[in-house]
Formats: C-alpha cells, sequence, structure tokens
C-alpha cells in the first residue's frame, strides 16, 4: 500500500542497521488506536531522530514485507517530523509486525529463484519485494489525512 499519512507514538527504538552501500536504517515500533507496526526510515542521516514518547507524523509512507513481517517505511518520496510528546491514545495489540506465515510465503514466492551453478542471472532487480496486493486487505493500521 503506498501514499499512507498518518501519525503514531514511538514505542520502542530497534537497533540502526547498516546496509551494504553504506547507507542507515533506522527501526522503531510505533503505534496508533488501531495497533501497532514497526517504522523503517531508508537512508537515514540521523541515528537518534525519535525517542519513545514522541508522536510522529509520517506522510507518502509504504507498506512492505520483511522476513514475513508487514512494516511501514518511509523512502524518498516520504516525509516524516516529530509533532508532540506523551499525549497520544494507543493500543499495542494488534501487532501488525509480527511474523505471519502467509507473509512469508509471498515474499518468497515473488523473489526469483538463482541461477543454475555456473550461469549468469538474466533477470534484473526491480527493487523492494512489496506484495502490495495482500497487504491491501491485511493491513488496517489507521491512516489518517492531514493529522
Amino acid at each position: 500500500m503506498n501514499c499512507i499519512n498518518t501519525y503514531g507514538i514511538v514505542l520502542e527504538n530497534h537497533p540502526v542497521r547498516r546496509l551494504a552501500n553504506g547507507s542507515l536504517v533506522v527501526s522503531m515500533r510505533i503505534a496508533d488506536p488501531s495497533g501497532s507496526i514497526i517504522f523503517t526510515i531508508m537512508n537515514a542521516e540521523i541515528q537518534d531522530l525519535f525517542e519513545p514518547g514522541d508522536i510522529i507524523k509520517i506522510k507518502n509512507g509504504f507498506t512492505n514485507i520483511y522476513r514475513g513481517m508487514l512494516n511501514l517505511s518511509c523512502g524518498r518520496q516520504g516525509e516524516f517530523m516529530k509533532s508532540g510528546d506523551f499525549m497520544l491514545v494507543y493500543s499495542e495489540t494488534p501487532n501488525m509486525s509480527e511474523f505471519n506465515s502467509e507473509y512469508a510465503a509471498m515474499e518468497r514466492a515473488r523473489k526469483p529463484s538463482p541461477p543454475p551453478e555456473g550461469e549468469k542471472s538474466t533477470r534484473h532487480a526491480l527493487g523492494p519485494t512489496c506484495g502490495c496486493n495482500a497487504v491491501r486487505f491485511a493491513f488496517s493500521f489507521a491512516a489518517h489525512e492531514n493529522q
């Protein structure tokens, strides 16, 4: 699902990861009244963006499946900002980012199988695996416009 505008309160930060290309990936668990999800910021320049209790607004986010778990991400087209502290009613359940075997199966099905040993691949990378159609009916994290 693309173009998600929402808000949430930061529940916990996850360890910062460095990709092979050197860019940083910052992840945190956020929640709103409908539940919680992992929020990932790609190509982050600042590692300590938000602390638990910070309320953040997300504009033009998107969902993807990573290791069988639903994630909310913010890439180059997205925006995010801190909009307050501690004053948000939220629910930690359902946790939309818990492992889901159906998502894992969809993710495996979308990835091409490696070429036979000794042969070069003729396939080109098309970008991140998203599984957007399956996510449309499964994703109930509230998208709040203009908040």
